[in-house]
């Protein structure tokens, strides 16, 4: 049974064949990607490289370049050292403010069988000046494009001279102050301090694993997922989209649950894939709306999403559409893969 459901929580407009959604990012401590595809991969053992690339990342740089392949429109707000300044050049789609240290660089091992092994290095920690200075720059570049959503993205530094994630409260009283919607997408541990500290907001993006540190336990079927999203949900957030790896992708929000899985496809570098449904999902979302859109929004997130696995770069050039995506209510006893 495939069901089309509307809440007040998401409005969207019906689709006019564009992507209609203004989208700002802002990613505090981007990354250099260095990837590298190996035949096989065996732990402490030499690995040889057949190919090496390396390329500016981040989760919110990401959302910005998905939708801008996809003709989105974005500006991804970040932070560099005057010798990262290359990574971006001339291009547009970036609002960089001045960091305080170089890029951390992200090791990325891809196998043959499309398993693929991370190792990020941790942000350091921002100052607070820092901090206001990356939120006065998202904030102009929300009134700049008058924003429908603010994805803040990625790990978040710690405050320097203090424990925790820096606070969100400049933030969310910039993004309430100019009607937009913000999106958060960084691990449960920031997820959890942000919502004890008052943060509300329209829409987080956690993985398995994520969801789990947010509530604080291990997910293993649906039934959990779907009830540690109900929990954020009671906290005021006003949807959990939960990406599920190869078992695909589930939204809640106040009123329902939809559960969405892609066919099975080629798996080339599961890095950014969640990126890559993130912004399928907002891509077309816009405010004042009645007529919801939920479930083409989250049959895109999924194409977007399986798409990306098959690039070796974490966002592919282009977002064809992806046929024998189902949509429908979570299978409840389904059990999850923890790695998603």
């Amino acid at each position: 049974m495939t069901t089309t459901m509307t809440t007040s929580g998401l409005p969207a407009a019906e689709r006019s064949g564009s992507l209609r959604a203004s989208v700002v990012t802002m990613t505090p401590s981007p990354a250099v990607d260095r990837v590298y595809l190996v035949d096989t991969m065996r732990s402490g053992e030499v690995n040889r490289a057949s190919r090496v690339h390396s390329f500016l990342s981040g989760k919110g740089i990401n959302v910005a370049k998905n939708l801008r392949n996809a003709g989105g429109t974005a500006v991804a707000v970040t932070m560099l050292a005057d010798g990262d300044r290359h990574l971006v050049g001339d291009d547009d789609l970036f609002r960089v403010v001045p960091a305080p240290t170089p890029a951390r660089v992200n090791t990325v091992v891809v196998s043959c069988d499309g398993a693929t092994t991370n190792v990020n290095e941790r942000p350091r920690p921002l100052s607070e000046e820092s901090w206001a200075v990356l939120c006065a720059a998202t904030a102009a570049a929300i009134r700049e494009r008058s924003a429908d959503w603010l994805v803040v993205a990625g790990s978040i530094p710690s405050a320097m001279g203090r424990p925790g994630a820096l606070r969100p409260a400049q933030l969310a009283r910039d993004a309430a102050d100019n009607g937009t919607r913000l999106c958060l997408d960084s691990g449960g541990a920031v997820l959890r301090e942000w919502l004890s500290q008052g943060f509300v907001p329209d829409l987080v993006k956690p993985n398995l694993a994520e969801l789990g540190a947010a509530v604080g336990r291990e997910l293993h079927t649906m039934a959990d997922a779907v009830a540690a999203s109900r929990s954020l949900i009671d906290r005021g957030t006003g949807a959990v989209l939960a990406s599920l790896g190869g078992d695909g992708a589930l939204l809640v929000t106040p009123a329902h649950e939809l559960w969405a899985r892609p066919p099975r496809v080629d798996v080339v570098n599961t890095t950014g894939a969640g990126d890559a449904a993130l912004a399928g999902f907002v891509a077309d979302l816009v405010g004042g709306g009645s007529d919801d859109r939920l479930e083409a929004s989250l049959r895109r997130a999924v194409a977007w999403g399986s798409h990306a696995v098959r690039e070796i770069e974490a966002v592919p050039r282009s977002h064809p559409d992806l046929l024998g995506i189902d949509v429908d209510e979570p299978p409840l006893a389904l059990r999850l893969d923890i790695r998603s």
